[in-house]
């Protein structure tokens, strides 16, 4: 019976998620992801420094050798500041997109996603920020703008490791060193970003199974409410039990589905 019900309310669901998976893609959230993933990196190799630093500090290294370390390490994550402002600027019009699609019904699942709140669309009409196509040439500006933010980056971040900081032990100098090369790896594979921000298409079509494929192996869930909050790293998949309604329900992986299902009482032992 369980099964019955549960895949009558995951056929809605399918049909949700692929129209979210339309929308990722043509209010421009997917071209943003591919900004948003090289910032992330930065800002893990930068963390990375900080495990490094604290290796330091327990093998005894003196303050002037650690002070020249957080020298190295601030600089280091100062240079992913302009990465970040982008980021940030990209995913606000990726945002204000959205909403105009949302609200003129011009997306292919539109009509099947309800909007957040009555709030947010009259603040949005509010203050109206062109139209479609309008928006989405500012987003796609972002492009030259990460062009020229990675070659920043490289300059400053190669001269940065021209003088690194003097580490007090092998364990170190063998942790620096991979790290280093990580850098390197992180900075030869920009010039691809560059080049797949701008062969980035939104019109290109999502398949139908990609609804399905994307919640059984995906590793990355896209809801009607992902953006609008930012993050939701895992979501309501009890939305099943109570019906889904008109909103769409967040996605877990199918490894956290039933332990999630119990969770909230849907599901009994």
């Amino acid at each position: 019976m369980i099964t019955i019900f549960l895949f009558r309310e995951g056929f809605g669901f399918f049909g949700q998620n692929l129209a979210n998976l339309r929308l990722y893609r043509q209010a421009g959230l997917e071209y943003v992801d591919i900004i948003r993933t090289e910032a992330e990196k930065q800002t893990a190799l930068s963390r990375q420094l900080g495990d490094i630093r604290l290796q330091q500090m327990r093998a005894g290294a003196d303050q002037a050798a650690l002070e020249k370390f957080d020298e190295f390490a601030n600089k280091f994550s100062d240079t992913g500041e302009q990465l970040n402002g982008l980021l940030s600027d990209a995913t606000d019009q990726a945002q204000a997109l959205r909403e105009t699609m949302l609200q003129l019904g011009s997306h292919a699942g539109a009509s099947v996603i309800e909007t957040e709140s009555q709030d947010e669309a009259s603040a949005a009409a509010a203050t109206p920020a062109g139209n479609e196509a309008e928006q989405m040439a500012t987003l796609r500006s972002a492009t030259d703008k990460f062009a020229q933010i990675a070659d920043s980056m490289k300059a400053q971040i190669n001269e940065l490791l021209a003088a690194p900081p003097a580490l007090t032990s092998a364990k170190e100098r063998k942790a620096f060193a991979k790290w280093k090369a990580e850098v390197e790896a992180y900075l030869k594979q920009l010039p691809a970003v560059v080049e797949k921000l701008r062969a980035w298409d939104p019109n290109k079509p999502v398949p139908a199974y990609r609804a399905i494929t994307s919640f059984l192996f995906g590793t990355q869930w896209i809801t009607a409410s992902f953006w609008q909050d930012w993050v939701r790293h895992h979501s309501v998949v009890c939305g099943f039990a109570d019906g889904l309604g008109r909103r769409a329900a967040n996605c877990c992986s199918s490894r956290r589905l039933w332990s999630d299902l119990r969770k909230r009482g849907c599901l009994t032992d």
